[in-house]
């Protein structure tokens, strides 16, 4: 969760940022879309 994490820089921050929302949108299944990730069903 970001609320419980210490960034050291700003860019820090936005680096875990960037990459928890990949996590979201490409790789984590959502139960309302099949599945499948957002971004496999936006494709579909």
């Amino acid at each position: 969760m970001l609320q419980a994490h210490l960034f050291g820089s700003l860019d820090e921050a936005r680096e875990h940022i960037h990459q928890q929302l990949i996590s979201y949108n490409e790789e984590r299944p959502d139960e309302s879309l099949g599945n499948i990730p957002p971004a496999l069903f936006r494709q579909s």
